[in-house]
C-alpha cells in the first residue's frame, strides 16, 4: 500500500512538471516585432481607434480610453514592452514614419505604437512610459486593452490582444 502511495505521488508531480514546463514554454519564445500602415490598425488590431479616441490623427487632446473586455494577458505585457528597446536607435529614439505603427507582440499581449501623420522620433522611455502609465495601470489590470494619444495626436499608444 506504501509503495503505491509513493509510486502515486511521483507519477503526479512529474505530471505536473511537464504541465508547467508547457506554460512556461510559450513565455520563452522571442516576442515578435512588426510594422503596418495606420489605415490597417483596426483590421490588424480589431479595435477602431475612433471609436474610443477624440479626433484620433486629427490633432486631438491627449486621451486614454480602455477597450472592450477580453483584454492583453497582463503577465506578457512586459515583456512585450521590453521588446521595444530592440527598436531604439543609436540616440535611444525610436522612429516612427508618419502613416505608420510598430508592435512587439508577446504571447497574448501587443504592444502597438504608431504615428497617424507625419514621421515621429520618440524617446523609448515616452512610448514604454506611456505603455505602462496610464495604459497599463488603468485599463491592462483592470482586464481590458487600452488606447492613449498624445496632445496633438502625433503618438498614439494600443495595448491589446493579438
Amino acid at each position: 500500500m506504501l509503495v503505491a502511495m509513493v509510486l502515486v505521488l511521483f507519477a503526479s508531480q512529474a505530471l505536473c512538471v511537464e504541465a508547467a514546463r508547457g506554460l512556461r514554454l510559450s513565455r520563452d519564445d522571442d516576442p515578435v516585432i512588426d510594422g503596418f500602415a495606420w489605415d490597417s490598425l483596426t483590421k490588424i488590431t480589431g479595435v477602431d481607434v475612433g471609436d474610443h479616441l477624440e479626433k484620433s490623427g486629427e490633432g486631438g487632446p491627449e486621451s486614454l480610453a480602455c477597450t472592450e473586455k477580453p483584454g492583453p494577458d497582463r503577465l506578457d505585457c512586459p515583456a512585450a514592452i521590453s521588446a521595444w528597446t530592440e527598436l531604439t536607435d543609436d540616440t535611444g529614439n525610436i522612429a516612427i514614419k508618419g502613416g505608420r505603427c510598430r508592435s512587439a507582440t508577446k504571447g497574448a499581449c501587443r504592444a502597438t505604437a504608431c504615428a497617424p501623420g507625419q514621421d515621429i522620433s520618440v524617446g523609448l522611455d515616452e512610448i514604454t512610459g506611456r505603455m505602462w502609465n496610464p495604459v497599463s495601470m488603468r485599463c491592462v489590470l483592470g482586464g481590458t486593452g487600452g488606447i492613449w494619444q498624445n496632445e496633438g495626436s502625433t503618438l498614439v499608444i494600443e495595448l491589446d490582444r493579438p
